[in-house]
């Protein structure tokens, strides 16, 4: 009997759907350093500051601790290929997060009022990128946006079990 109930907790608890919903939302900017290490380069700062909530509902994932940005080398004006891809660590302090919260006392009209809270992440780095006529693009992707945004239209995640998600792609 008692390796029947441990069977069926093994069955049980593997049989749960992972949920790692948690971004809300992000931002990626830039921002010129001044000329880079060797002649013909020149030295940007790039900053990835993505937004998770505070106390999501499910199964949610924590706030990355490294991300990878694409850097792509633009080619023409219509074409560019991959140029860098850095993994970027998250800043440290705070535990690499600051959190943002809305007083809903400090407005009234909204009813009932809400509780909004995030968890800010930012991730810098500077790159040295050879001067290029056409520029650059700078990119983040993840998957899993937080559940709950009503102004998107989820889709099926293949292999998903049914689960609606929805990713997103920070561009600069």
């Amino acid at each position: 009997m008692k390796k029947l109930l441990v069977f069926a907790s093994v069955i049980l608890l593997t049989s749960v759907i992972a949920r790692a919903g948690h971004i809300s939302g992000g931002e990626i900017y830039y921002e010129y350093v001044g000329p880079g290490s060797d002649p013909g380069f020149i030295k940007y700062r790039i900053t990835l500051r993505l937004f998770r909530e505070c106390s999501p509902s499910g199964n949610a994932a924590a706030m990355p601790a490294n991300v990878i940005l694409g850097i792509f080398q633009r080619n023409s004006a219509t074409t560019s290929s991959l140029y860098l891809s850095p993994t970027v660590a998250r800043n440290p302090g705070a535990g690499g997060f600051q959190v943002i919260s809305i007083t809903p006392s400090a407005h009234p009209c909204i009813i009932p009022p809400p509780n909004i809270c995030y968890q800010v992440g930012y991730f810098t780095t500077e790159v040295d990128l050879p001067i290029n006529a056409f520029g650059y693009i700078v990119s983040y992707q993840t998957c899993c946006r937080t559940n709950g945004i009503l102004n998107m239209q989820g889709f099926d995640i293949p292999g998903g079990n049914g689960f609606f998600g929805d990713g997103a792609t920070y561009v600069a």
